[in-house]
């Protein structure tokens, strides 16, 4: 339920989009935007870890990663191929939990990779890495949450969605 305002006008409604398990093209939207950002990060793990391997200090311990430039290629299409498989398996409200999830684990392995790339320390790359992964877990739930929002402006005689025309911090949601 939101309560949505102007100054001396204020209006409750409960957003039917909102229940669970509704498939709406905004929700797909949002879930397509969140596969892309787990690619992205995929891939940049792949491109961080050639980079971070030119570092002769830095050598990887995985003995599944083929570490020449086509296989770290090949790893990071296998990733967005999974990506891909499992975004056809999910439903919606699956894919706005796993998808920043896999964004945040693919983050953090990238910004430790670009941090041993630069001759940082092992426990600076790890915590900057730690610090890179919350923080994208954070803004993609935060933004996931923001799209269940919904801002209804009062136009005369009806109600029209001005979702666009406002940003978030004017909603209010009850409970």
């Amino acid at each position: 339920m939101l309560i949505l305002a102007r100054p001396g006008n204020a209006t409750i409604i409960t957003d039917p989009s909102s229940h669970p398990g509704e498939r709406s093209s905004e929700s797909a939207a949002a879930g397509r935007r969140l596969k892309t950002s787990a690619e992205f990060f995929s891939a940049a793990d792949s491109a961080s870890t050639h980079l971070a391997l030119r570092n002769s200090l830095v050598h990887e311990r995985n003995p599944w990663v083929n570490t020449s430039a086509a296989g770290l290629v090949a790893l990071a299409a296998t990733k967005i191929l999974m990506l891909e498989l499992i975004d056809l398996k999910l439903s919606n409200a699956e894919k706005k939990a796993f998808f920043p999830l896999v964004s945040a684990l693919s983050a953090s392995a990238t910004i430790n990779n670009m941090l041993l790339a630069v001759s940082a320390s092992n426990p600076v790359a790890i915590a900057g890495g730690i610090v890179a992964g919350l923080y994208t877990h954070q803004q993609q739930t935060a933004h996931v949450q923001r799209g269940h929002l919904k801002v209804y402006c009062s136009g005369g005689s009806y109600l029209r969605n001005c979702s666009n025309d406002y940003a978030p911090q004017y909603v209010v949601r009850l409970r």
